[in-house]
């Protein structure tokens, strides 16, 4: 809100040029300051497709959405693409209402990301990826990937040698190796954040800590109960019986 003014965001694919500058004027004359898309990627603004530039628009229309009071949905004929779809779960996540031209797939009761409606349960054995999802592994902060999943994730799914916190490749690497689960707590809640951020991705949560780290079940279940709630997070099944969920 800035004065008597709200604040919206428009959201869509950039195929639909057209639309996003007639709703624009249209909100503008009913009295809204409206955020756009800064590029039309699918509508002739090739500078879309150098380096990096598509992540940093994607990354920064999350950014417009902060800003917002609400955001809009420019979906001629109920169009939602993949990263329309991801904006929309992060304005709800964010509180933020939700909009639209035409009417938005059927929704969960909460149209929110944080409720877990089923368990949602990590394969025991992972051996593929299908594109968004996420190997998240036990790893030492040295990012010495030599055993257990923490093999599997540099041999199969990217995971570079040296990098032992966060994403790396299509994995994200939770250290387990310090002696400490007040450590492990924190790198936990770091995963969840990035989770809730990045509906757009699954992540596959494996029994991290239990194997090598000598961890019990017991005691590294209990730190995963935010992110069992995150409808793009599987977890390992004997953390739901933890979880009792």
């Amino acid at each position: 809100m800035q004065g008597k003014y709200k604040i919206i965001t428009l959201c869509g694919s950039t195929r639909f040029k057209d639309e996003f500058l007639r709703v624009q004027k249209e909100l503008t004359l009913k009295g809204y300051i409206v955020i756009s898309v800064g590029l039309f990627g699918h509508s002739g603004d090739d500078e879309v497709l150098e380096d990096g530039v598509k992540e940093m628009l994607d990354e920064m229309h999350l950014a417009k959405i902060d800003m917002a009071d609400e955001i809009f949905i420019v979906n001629p004929g109920g169009y939602i693409g993949k990263s329309t779809a991801r904006e929309i779960a992060y304005a709800r996540t964010q509180g933020k209402p939700v909009r639209s031209l035409c009417p938005l797939p059927q929704e969960e009761p909460t149209g929110n990301m944080d409720v877990n409606l089923q368990r949602r349960v990590t394969p025991a054995m992972i051996t593929s990826l299908k594109d968004g999802e996420v190997f998240v592994f036990g790893s030492n902060k040295e990012g010495m990937h030599g055993g257990g999943a923490a093999w599997a994730a540099f041999k199969k799914f990217g995971a570079k040698w040296g990098e032992g916190i966060g994403m790396t490749g299509r994995c994200y690497a939770i250290p387990t190796m310090d002696g400490s689960l007040d450590i492990i707590r924190r790198h936990v809640e770091d995963f969840t954040e990035y989770a809730r951020t990045h509906p757009d991705l699954t992540f596959l949560v494996t029994p991290i800590g239990c194997g090598i780290a000598g961890w019990r079940v017991a005691e590294i279940a209990p730190l995963f109960k935010d992110a069992s709630k995150l409808a793009n997070v599987t977890l390992p099944e004997s953390f739901w019986k933890i979880l009792g969920l």
